[in-house]
């Protein structure tokens, strides 16, 4: 995010103005030179998220930091279903059962291997990187947990934490690419999470998406496409157990005037961690 930095300059000019108004410190009584203070040291601004995140409220106390702390052996199975539904097209749905095992912890970050046990994609295996912040580190190690991260939209349905203390109440923002099913391109935009319940590593979240228009080359035409969703996540930060979901609205719109296609699209994204 771009900060405004102030120049040394523009301390002078506050000095100099205070001093104008008879803001600084005046002569002692008894008389003799008067006596000034150097102005105060500028705070050093803090250092920029390194995922983006911007804390907007830090919440009630009491806060805390929200960190995820997953034993090494941890095994979790998922149950991920997502339905789509567009305009003139049947709707259809997709349910895969994955399992995910925490392989290796070298804080701040754990290893959480992959396997796709059926559905579309079943025989998938990869593994992902976690961080104690929940951001997760796209895979290396093979195509299959690649597609499965994309396709399954999971990158956004586990929220990166904020660095700082937060408490009930906290609301911050994250960058989010969201992928259109269309092409190669991401669509940027970003999640207002909001904590509105916890309970030790119990976390409650609501989250609302919003990807403003883009525009990208389509054949010989521009495509425009914009998003908003919901989200909701219930989750425990030591166990990885819970319930989260997405619901999201898309709108797509090739060409431009009176000849332009339009095309409304709707998608719910839900996974269950048991």
């Amino acid at each position: 995010m771009p900060r405004m930095k102030l120049r040394l300059a523009s301390w002078s000019t506050i000095l100099a103005l205070g001093l104008a108004l008879g803001l600084a410190v005046a002569a002692p009584a008894c008389g003799g030179p008067a006596a000034t203070s150097a102005p105060a040291a500028p705070t050093p601004a803090p250092e920029p998220d390194p995922y983006g995140v911007v804390v907007l409220d830090p919440g009630a106390e009491p806060r805390a930091p929200r960190r995820v702390q997953v034993p090494v052996g941890t095994r979790r199975a998922v149950a991920h279903a997502m339905e789509f539904s567009a305009e003139g097209a049947s709707p259809t749905a997709m349910r895969t059962s994955w399992t995910l095992e925490v392989t290796a912890a070298e804080p701040p970050a754990m290893t959480v291997a992959m396997s796709v046990d059926d559905g579309p994609l079943a025989g998938a295996r990869g593994q992902w990187t976690i961080d104690e912040r929940g951001h997760l580190s796209p895979p290396t190690d093979g195509d299959g947990a690649r597609m499965v991260l994309q396709q399954s939209m999971v990158e956004h349905l586990i929220p990166t934490l904020p660095r700082e203390a937060i408490g009930p109440g906290a609301r911050w923002t994250t960058p989010a690419l969201m992928s259109p099913g269309v092409g190669e391109a991401g669509l940027p935009g970003t999640i207002t999470w909001e904590l509105t319940a916890a309970d030790g590593a119990r976390v409650t979240l609501a989250g609302a998406l919003e990807v403003p228009e883009t525009t990208t080359p389509f054949r010989d035409q521009t495509m425009h496409m914009s998003s908003t969703g919901t989200l909701a996540v219930q989750l425990d930060l030591a166990t990885l157990e819970g319930e989260v979901s997405l619901d999201m609205a898309l709108a797509i719109r090739v060409g431009d005037g009176e000849q332009a296609h339009r095309m409304a699209s709707t998608a719910r994204v839900s996974a269950t961690l048991r």
